[in-house]
């Protein structure tokens, strides 16, 4: 007969296991975040008050990034258009 003691010990490791791992947020990509700003700022807020501290947060930063540069070449273009 199997020791109950031994088989518990090692039953409480895997199921600790397979909870802890199922409790992971799911990755998104930094495409995700550019099209879905309010996300990233959400995101990015989380990031600073230390509730996340996942690739989210790197990715949602790169995606905030782009965006300015983005908006920074558009005023660029714009303002050498005018001047045109």
């Amino acid at each position: 007969m199997i020791n109950l003691r031994s088989a518990i010990i090692p039953l409480l490791m895997v199921s600790t296991t397979l909870i802890l791992s199922g409790c992971k947020e799911k990755v998104y990509a930094v495409e995700y975040y550019s099209s879905n700003p309010a996300e990233a700022a959400k995101t990015i807020e989380q990031c600073r008050k230390g509730e996340i501290t996942d690739q989210n947060c790197d990715n949602a930063r790169a995606a905030l990034e782009q965006a300015q540069k983005e908006e920074h070449k558009k005023k660029v273009r714009d303002l050498m258009e005018r001047l045109d």
